[in-house]
């Protein structure tokens, strides 16, 4: 790799990150009163539409098992959800969202849409579709940890 594709790679990445940042500020959730693991979490539950395990969670919310455990910990004191044994397989626990969690996840949920609909609305319909397979393509290869130098597969 060469410094200048290792510069456009950082520039991506920093690029990326800022954007992030700008869009999902810390302040944005503690109005809901939440931390952003946490609506991120309520928003994995209410987009799946199904009970998810603390694993399939912690995949999704790139973070640790330990750290989705105490989260989910507060997060069933506030009633927004409950976590019940697996009956296929009771080394795991299942994660639910509750009504209570649904009826607080929805209009927030619809709210945070809206505003991040705001920021792409510069794109056209045809660039938001090649940015969605662009990362896509890239979460997959970082979901398998591949960090080989192939990186022939076209978008």
């Amino acid at each position: 790799m060469s410094a200048k594709e290792l510069a456009i790679e950082a520039w991506i990445w920093a690029s990326m990150l800022i954007l992030f940042r700008e869009i999902d500020p810390p302040e944005l959730f503690r109005e809901y009163g939440l931390r952003q693991a946490e609506f991120d979490t309520l928003t994995q539950l209410f987009l799946s539409g199904r009970p998810l395990t603390q694993t399939e969670l912690k995949k999704r919310l790139l973070t640790t098992k330990g750290s989705v455990s105490l989260m989910l910990s507060r997060m069933e004191k506030q009633h927004l959800l409950r976590r019940e044994g697996n009956q296929k397989d009771r080394r795991c626990q299942l994660v639910i969202l509750t009504e209570e969690g649904k009826k607080f996840v929805e209009p927030r949920l619809a709210q945070h849409i809206r505003r991040i609909s705001k920021y792409f609305s510069p794109l056209t319909d045809l660039e938001k579709e090649i940015l969605l397979k662009i990362l896509t393509k890239l979460r997959k290869t970082v979901a398998r940890g591949d960090d080989s130098d192939e990186t022939t597969t076209s978008i």
